[in-house]
């Protein structure tokens, strides 16, 4: 029935969708990492504003990203049982890059607005929101159980990869002379194009291991807590 059993898996096996689904894993370890170029862009940004931002301004920022993103975390859970980690991961990715474009276009030769900047984040922390549940919704949903320990824990990775490849980036760019929008302007561009061109790849997770389209047994449900 689809809960990852040993009659599950071998009907999977059967149909030849048994084997390691390298989309899905690919893909939202890409999604997952990639997402770090509008995270730790915040702090490299904080050094590029110089003395223009006080520190209670930019703590309110950091704030706003914060309280979106733990909001966003429960709302975007069981939406993305019933429309698909896939699409959900995508639009958070999309929702991301166009949070700092937003940046990018804000008023101001030193530092933005605060109170914009902070609104910004707080965009960047609803769809940022919406990536982890939906990547781990994936996952879970898509890897068979035999595997599933390992493939989550090597996925894990990501987390790390990507914030210290984005906190690199960004004090390269900020180093090479470029200003505090260059910091903003990279994923606004990488974010957006990277969950366009995943989108059409959405491996339809859970025919067989739980997902939204196994109804019965709840298994989606599992697999995730598994």
């Amino acid at each position: 029935d689809g809960d990852g059993d040993g009659d599950g898996d071998g009907d999977a096996g059967a149909d030849g969708d048994g084997k390691f689904p390298v989309v899905a894993f690919a893909g939202t370890f890409a999604i997952y990492a990639s997402c770090y170029l509008a995270r730790n862009n915040a702090a490299v940004a904080k050094v590029a504003y110089g003395c223009a931002l006080s520190t209670a301004h930019l703590a309110s920022a950091d704030a706003s990203f914060l309280a979106a993103y733990t909001l966003s975390s429960f709302l975007f859970a069981p939406a993305s049982e019933k429309a698909g980690g896939w699409r959900v991961a995508c639009a958070g990715l999309l929702a991301a890059g166009l949070s700092q474009a937003a940046v990018v276009a804000l008023p101001g030769a030193a530092a933005p607005d605060w109170r914009a900047l902070a609104a910004c984040y707080a965009l960047n922390g609803m769809a940022q929101g919406a990536l982890f549940p939906a990547c781990k919704a994936v996952l879970a949903n898509s890897i068979p159980a035999a595997f599933r320990g390992k493939a989550i824990a090597a996925w894990s990775t990501s987390y790390y990869l990507g914030g210290v490849a984005a906190t690199a980036i960004a004090s390269q760019l900020l180093g090479a002379g470029f200003g505090w929008r260059a910091l903003y302007l990279l994923p606004a561009c990488v974010l957006p194009l990277l969950a366009l061109g995943l989108l059409p790849l959405d491996p339809g997770e859970g025919k067989q291991f739980g997902g939204r389209q196994a109804q019965a047994g709840g298994g989606g449900r599992q697999a995730a807590r598994d």
